[in-house]
């Protein structure tokens, strides 16, 4: 079986769990601020947060947003239900409601167009999940944010959702951007998130509220003579965690290269009259292929049979009972029609031609 997704491990990311292990410190540690450091310097920011996953750090984002607004007004966010639930639960947590818009055809990505018409003074923040690390029309967007600004005197955050890249070709889009390092994504710690902050104020909320509101960077004994002004959160890393997510980050800047790459093959070789391409996305991770067929079951079987993995990956949100379902055109036209590939790291030059012939066979 050519598989959809696969763990990436490096030898130095084995070793690092020994040391680890051997080091007397499992915890929040060392390699926390190690790979904290060497991130800061990826990046180019200074502010970056470790935590034990990207969800936990979508939810901080939220608390951090939740404190700007009184507890009588209206707390909504822009959204689009085409990602993981994890996704949106955080704001939920802090009484946040999504209202849904619609996607973008070409990228997955939710429709800035839709953002236009539905943004009103109730909306707290607009919440972004780039599709298989697909890139987004941020001059538009910033467009939207600087005007919703102007009009209404408030702030108007904007959340991203990182989960599916590593690479970002706009890090100095004034977001809360959330990575995830989760058992499959790009630079795994087996589970752990980062979150690239605005600002230093953020970035301290954020450091604060991970461990209980407590602050472990002044060199204070931290348990017992802190006072804590606002209830926190269990949502530090740990140096396992860190040491794996170390180890795999210089191989992980690569396999987002073969990403890249195998998903150029697919544009140039991928022929056949049933099967639709995305645009190709000269900024995307491409952690994610994503096609359109029109019988997606048929499709689905058809791949299976041929021991190629396939799989829509993620249904709408808005399908779920805790969420209301919203008709929105464009992810009604495609919900059972998306399909994703295998575009990994892992695949080697006969299994990418091999999954291009089946593909091209398929009738």
């Amino acid at each position: 079986m050519i598989y959809l997704f696969r763990p990436y491990v490096s030898e130095q990311a084995k070793k690092n769990v020994i040391d680890v292990l051997n080091s007397g410190t499992l915890t929040q540690g060392r390699y926390c601020d190690n790979f904290e450091e060497v991130l800061q310097t990826y990046y180019n920011i200074n502010n970056v947060s470790l935590t034990n996953s990207c969800t936990s750090g979508l939810q901080l984002c939220y608390k951090y947003i939740k404190k700007w607004f009184s507890n009588d007004e209206q707390r909504t966010v822009l959204s689009s239900p085409l990602t993981c639930l994890l996704s949106h639960l955080g704001m939920c947590h802090e009484d946040f409601n999504p209202a849904w818009c619609d996607v973008n055809k070409s990228n997955l990505n939710i429709n800035l167009d839709d953002v236009e018409t539905k943004i009103d003074r109730s909306i707290a923040a607009i919440h972004i999940t780039r599709w298989g690390g697909n890139s987004l029309d941020y001059d538009r967007l910033y467009d939207i944010k600087k005007r919703y600004e102007d009009k209404y005197n408030q702030t108007l955050f904007i959340v991203e959702d990182c989960a599916h890249l590593l690479y970002h070709n706009y890090i100095d889009f004034p977001s809360i951007k959330v990575f995830s390092g989760q058992a499959i994504k790009f630079c795994t710690g087996g589970d752990i998130g980062w979150i690239i902050a605005e600002n230093e104020e953020q970035n301290k909320f954020f450091r604060k509220l991970r461990w209980a509101g407590l602050d472990r960077d002044n060199g204070e004994d931290f348990r017992s003579f802190q006072n804590v002004d606002d209830i926190g959160y269990k949502f530090n890393s740990n140096d396992v965690a860190a040491s794996i997510a170390l180890g795999n980050f210089n191989g992980a800047l690569e396999n987002v290269t073969k990403h890249q790459e195998n998903a150029a093959f697919y544009d140039n070789y991928i022929r056949n009259e049933k099967v639709k391409l995305l645009p190709y996305d000269r900024y995307s991770n491409y952690w994610l292929y994503t096609l359109y067929v029109d019988d997606l079951e048929g499709f689905i079987d058809y791949m299976s049979r041929a021991n190629i993995q396939v799989h829509q990956v993620h249904k709408r949100n808005d399908m779920y009972n805790i969420f209301w379902y919203h008709p929105l055109q464009n992810l009604n036209e495609i919900e059972d029609k998306y399909c994703c590939i295998p575009v990994g790291w892992w695949l080697s030059q006969d299994d990418k031609e091999y999954i291009v012939n089946t593909i091209n066979k398929w009738k």
